[in-house]
């Protein structure tokens, strides 16, 4: 720990030293300076990881998380804190789930219960974890709050390796898997919301977010504990510097709830702000662990490249920054893409993510507190600039250009394979014509 405290204070030297410099005359540069120094960040995620742990929603540790936001944004300075409730008409959280192998070879079989799919009492689905060293993770099977009929379980991967060799080479192999998940209904989560409110433009918005519930084999550090602590200092530092220099725009800072089992807030979010959606600037979210930042995903596109470039300016030296005009889906930014909102998902490398999220293995220790410290500092900026802009980074689009954007970039199927192409063809979900 000594050593990389000391690599850290070795790498943010030179950085906050070109921020002081001019911090008095650019909030910006305030605020990269504030990120960077000394900050609770790790006290924060280290009480979101250790004490309260893994956080599925419908989880008495997610309310224990909420309070924790509720706390965090308070404390931060923030005005209107606020948990924001909505209902969920299906939940679905895990239960007991064991297996064993009857033959050959008698052994206990180390099973975790895919989100969605249904308890046994018929066949179902074995997936084989694509990761080694006997990690098991869960990946929803649906995100459209319908309950699959199939069970789906993972097992590790030696062991299913082992199984296919058995079948392989003719010998009859036979497996007992029993899971019991809970399924709710009609229950109530909330978002967390906080605001910096801004001065000429009070009525337009930036709103940074992450989410803060997590599957439940481990901590949910990576995926999201560590972005969620990311928001809560980002909110703490632009508070702190906006009590001399207010931003031109409102930000709105969000820790949503209910990501893992389909993007629930966020959809929440957008449906009880709708009649404010036209006065939305931006969304930004980070949702890939403590990866280096290389840029951000623009939800397709291209108009609001400059923008983001401008924003991410003061913050150069911890670039270099390129954004790409993919249209991203598996977090928070999906509801804001589909009403039409300029949306941006940090670009992150992923090399301890992909390993370890949705795992048992995704625990505080995997964190990496240095490139922790420059995403948040890279957050706060980029979210300070797009506030403080004097223009808007793009305008919100009607439906027929949404539409345009979902076919350019074969958004369209990405939608169908996580169950969501539907509602949004419907108009169930997303901008109404």
């Amino acid at each position: 720990m000594a050593r990389l405290v000391a690599c850290g204070f070795a790498w943010v030297l030179p950085v906050l030293a070109i921020a002081s410099s001019s911090s008095r005359e650019d909030p910006a540069l305030e605020i990269l300076g504030r990120t960077l120094g000394p900050t609770s960040i790790l006290s924060d995620l280290e009480e979101l990881t250790d004490d309260v742990g893994g956080r599925p929603s419908g989880s008495a540790a997610l309310s224990q998380a909420v309070v924790w936001g509720i706390d965090k944004f308070r404390a931060a300075g923030l005005v209107n804190v606020r948990s924001e409730p909505y209902t969920v008409p299906v939940l679905w959280l895990p239960g007991a789930e064991f297996g064993s192998v009857i033959r050959p070879n008698s052994r206990t079989l180390a099973v975790a219960l895919l989100p969605f799919s249904s308890g046994t009492g018929a066949a179902g689905v074995l997936w084989m974890s694509t990761r080694p060293g006997r990690i098991l993770y869960r990946h929803s099977v649906r995100f459209d709050d319908v309950i699959d009929h199939l069970p789906g379980a993972m097992i590790d991967r030696e062991d299913a390796l082992r199984i296919s060799r058995a079948l392989a080479a003719g010998k009859p192999v036979r497996v007992k898997v029993v899971t019991e998940p809970q399924i709710l209904v009609n229950t109530v989560l909330a978002n967390v919301v906080g605001e910096v409110r801004g001065y000429t433009k009070p009525a337009e918005s930036v709103v940074l977010g992450a989410h803060l519930d997590s599957w439940d084999l481990g901590q949910g550090a990576l995926d999201n504990g560590c972005n969620a602590a990311l928001v809560v200092d980002a909110a703490r530092q632009i508070a702190a510097v906006a009590r001399e220099h207010q931003p031109r725009r409102t930000i709105r800072f969000v820790l949503y709830t209910g990501e893992e089992a389909g993007f629930l807030g966020s959809q929440a979010d957008a449906r009880l702000h709708r009649a404010e959606l036209d006065q939305t600037v931006a969304m930004i979210t980070f949702d890939a662990g403590t990866g280096r930042t290389t840029g951000c995903s623009t939800g397709g596109r291209a108009d609001v490249v400059a923008a983001a470039d401008a924003a991410l300016q003061p913050a150069v030296s911890l670039g270099p920054f390129t954004q790409t005009t993919d249209a991203f889906i598996g977090t928070d930014n999906y509801d804001y893409l589909v009403e039409g909102v300029p949306n941006f998902v940090a670009n992150q490398d992923v090399d301890t993510y992909l390993p370890n999220y949705h795992a048992g293995s995704d625990t505080f220790d995997k964190v990496d507190t240095r490139e922790l410290k420059a995403n948040t500092a890279v957050a706060a900026v980029f979210t300070w600039g797009l506030a403080n802009s004097e223009r808007r980074p793009g305008s919100r689009q009607t439906r027929s250009e949404v539409a345009t954007v979902i076919k350019a970039t074969a958004f369209d199927q990405k939608m169908r394979a996580f169950s969501l192409w539907t509602d949004f063809e419907s108009g169930k979900r997303g901008r109404q014509p």
